[in-house]
């Protein structure tokens, strides 16, 4: 026998154009199916006067039962005791809590869902397909997601509260306006908030006044205060609201809201830092990409540094992300190269020979010189360089490759994949030169002519000083057609955005490399390069010899053989990637204040020195329910500050490409660790005071290790 369908339950018979009346405005395709007895409705959404109790009702119900997370279209589980009715949903575009609303007016109590997320324009399986991962049932009838992307990051109750209050805000301006107090205001004026230095300035401050000024012809301070009176917010997370100056709103949120954080941050774990501000668009980031010519130097750690970390960070803010390496096989370095180990080879066979005037130095290439004895024996000693060198530069190029592929897993840099010039090439380049030519034009169009001998492309067109060679006079390529190729082939993978990380050297290619772009179609907004300066190594502040075997630099294995992966990567971030960097070797090896990254990671092996104390003492955590409101003192507060912080700091520095921003609020939360930690006694004789400063330096010990994470640092438990 099916069971009844989900109307009959509810006591009534369902009407196919009937309206319903909780929800929000839109269109919901609902499809569920209740044993033998399968329906099927499509309704227009629509709230009418005296639903906003119910929905509230409603919502605090799902709260009490644990699955719902409004502002983030979240279900994290949904629990109902009647095994008697089993139905399946599917949401198209509304909030999750707006839909089970509905379903929970209709449905008998006890119903059992089975809840999808299925937005528009996502690149996710249908959640009905068989072979979807991120649907679980476990036995005793209970509903959950595995799924990241459901389970994933949460807004922020920092971030849900300045929403809110940028709504309230906008909707005080409309009332003012409709009232006649003010002249009309833009639809959803832009509303920025910033964080006072000064105290006495509040915890929240906004411009808006200052903006609005000119348009509603008042002065900004009549806004502000306009807006001061009108604005009606709730008393247990605004204490109060100041005019500050000529015009700025200062906010002064409550204790209680800045005491929430720690639970907060436990909660997440680490989930905390991160968002979906990329909304899952496709991004590659490019980085290191060094010529197979010799071994990586520091200048290409700081690159790998940068692009990992940032690589990161995007993943963090919700992209997906896709690490690659350009292999630069081909041209005349890889050339040169091979001319440089046959002078070697040469010289140890007994040979005299001019070494190449631009040649490569260095111990490695003795080292590829003697590889290539033992390989090859005498062969190439009588051998023509035309037929010698193409076997040379094959064998060297492959080589310093898997010497550079194990100095980069060495510093805990993996790349998604590898990508070869020399393929590149070989895909546009037969015989007849008037093939690749065509095929420019095909691209190019108009903005390809030759000249010259040569064939060329009209950047000037687009923004670059003068026109760009494609193809030189004796049919050879430039790097310049090679980079064309290459970003355009990166497009056609699906890329939505593309991050180059160059050397600083390669600062002129910006311009070509983009107007190239923008003559494809692409926008010039699609390619972001970040340019990473040298690094200069010194030893107690005197700068240190060029190494042997690199021949003229330091090389990036060196330099983490003798202080660490941890130390190299941190210190390589501490700056802006655009600025200069002085790296001093004692620094970085000093277990001592006075090293950044010890600095930062002694804060997280204190806290868990600290909590493995806590549990000998009898107050093991995790301190969910820790009696927060007893964390009062002035330095307290500063600390739950900056761990409200994070999100946006994570956010911001993907956002602006600047990872150099995540070490530095490190530095600066371990800073007011370590003066907390010296001040006040963590586990005491006051049980739920110690619970709290518990709770407290577990979710500090929490971000610490979020952040140290994003950067690929350790956290060590001990030190």
């Amino acid at each position: 026998m099916g069971h009844p369908s989900r109307d009959a339950l509810a006591g009534r018979e369902p009407t196919s154009d009937e309206p319903m009346r909780h929800g929000t405005e839109g269109n919901l395709e609902n499809q569920f199916s209740c044993g033998l007895v399968h329906y099927q409705q499509r309704s227009r959404l629509g709230l009418q006067g005296g639903a906003h109790a119910r929905e509230r009702e409603l919502e605090n119900r799902m709260q009490i039962m644990g699955g719902i997370e409004n502002g983030g279209d979240v279900l994290q589980r949904i629990e109902f005791l009647d095994p008697s009715l089993e139905c399946r949903d599917v949401l198209g575009g509304l909030g999750l809590i707006h839909f089970l609303r509905f379903f929970l007016r209709l449905s008998p109590k006890g119903a059992q869902f089975t809840v999808a997320s299925d937005m528009p324009g996502s690149r996710r399986p249908s959640p009905f397909d068989p072979e979807f991962p991120g649907l679980s049932i476990d036995p005793i009838r209970n509903i959950s997601y595995a799924s990241p992307w459901l389970n994933g990051p949460k807004m922020t109750q920092l971030a849900k509260l300045k929403a809110n209050i940028t709504e309230d805000v906008r909707q005080s301006l409309k009332r003012a306006a409709e009232a006649g107090e003010i002249l009309p205001v833009e639809e959803g004026p832009e509303v920025s908030w910033e964080y006072p230095s000064e105290s006495a300035f509040g915890d929240l401050a906004t411009p808006i006044a200052f903006a609005l000024a000119r348009s509603l012809r008042r002065k900004p301070r009549d806004i502000a205060e306009l807006l001061q009176r009108c604005l009606d917010l709730d008393p247990r997370v605004v204490d109060r609201v100041e005019v500050g100056g000529t015009g700025y709103l200062n906010l002064f949120l409550t204790k209680g809201f800045w005491q929430q954080v720690v639970p907060e941050i436990l909660r997440a774990g680490g989930q905390y830092g991160r968002s979906r501000v990329g909304a899952e668009k496709r991004v590659q980031v490019e980085f290191v990409s060094a010529n197979p010519t010799g071994p990586l130097h520091v200048g290409h750690g700081r690159g790998a540094a940068v692009g990992d970390a940032l690589a990161n960070l995007l993943a963090a803010a919700g992209f997906a992300v896709e690490r690659e390496f350009y292999i630069n096989d081909a041209g005349t370095q890889i050339e040169m190269l091979a001319r440089s180990v046959l002078a070697r080879y040469l010289e140890g066979a007994g040979v005299e020979v001019v070494f190449p005037a631009e040649g490569y130095h260095g111990e490695y290439v003795k080292d590829l010189a003697a590889t290539l004895r033992e390989e090859w024996g005498e062969k190439f000693v009588h051998l023509p360089e035309r037929e010698s060198l193409p076997v040379i530069g094959e064998l060297a190029t492959r080589l310093m490759l898997e010497e550079l592929k194990g100095d980069l897993e060495q510093f805990g840099i993996r790349f998604d994949s590898w990508f070869s010039e020399k393929a590149l090439l070989s895909r546009w380049r037969p015989p007849d030169r008037s093939l690749p030519v065509q095929t420019l034009r095909d691209l190019f169009g108009e903005h390809v002519y030759e000249a010259e001998g040569a064939v060329w492309l009209a950047t000037s067109n687009f923004g670059d000083d003068k026109d760009r060679v494609l193809i030189r006079a004796n049919g050879e390529p430039t790097y310049f057609f090679s980079d064309c190729f290459y970003h355009r082939d990166k497009f056609a993978r699906g890329f939505d955005h593309l991050i180059d990380v160059w050397g600083a050297d390669h600062h002129g290619y910006i311009p070509r490399v983009g107007a190239a772009l923008r003559a494809l179609g692409y926008p010039a907004e699609s390619l972001h390069v970040l340019l990473v300066q040298m690094v200069t190594v010194l030893r107690g502040g005197i700068p240190v010899p060029m190494s042997k075997r690199g021949g003229e630099f330091v090389t990036l294995a060196e330099v983490v053989q003798e202080v660490g992966r941890d130390a190299a990567r941190f210190i390589f971030l501490t700056r802006r990637s655009d600025s200069p960097l002085d790296f001093d070797l004692e620094v970085a090896k000093a277990q001592s204040l006075e090293n950044p990254v010890y600095y930062v990671q002694y804060g997280h092996a204190r806290i868990s020195s600290v909590l493995r104390e806590a549990e000998k003492a009898g107050l093991p955590g995790p301190y969910l329910d820790a009696p927060v409101e007893l964390l009062d003192l002035d330095e307290e507060f500063a600390l739950l500050r900056q761990l409200a912080l994070f999100p946006e700091v994570v956010e911001s520095s993907a956002l602006a490409y600047e990872p150099h921003r995540i070490p530095a609020y490190l530095q600066n939360l371990a800073g007011e660790l370590h003066s907390y930690y010296n001040k006040y006694r963590i586990i005491g004789e006051d049980r739920p005071l110690s619970q709290a400063r518990l709770a407290l330096v577990s979710a500090i010990r929490m971000v610490l290790a979020n952040g140290l994470g994003l950067l690929g640092v350790a956290a060590p438990e001990r030190m």
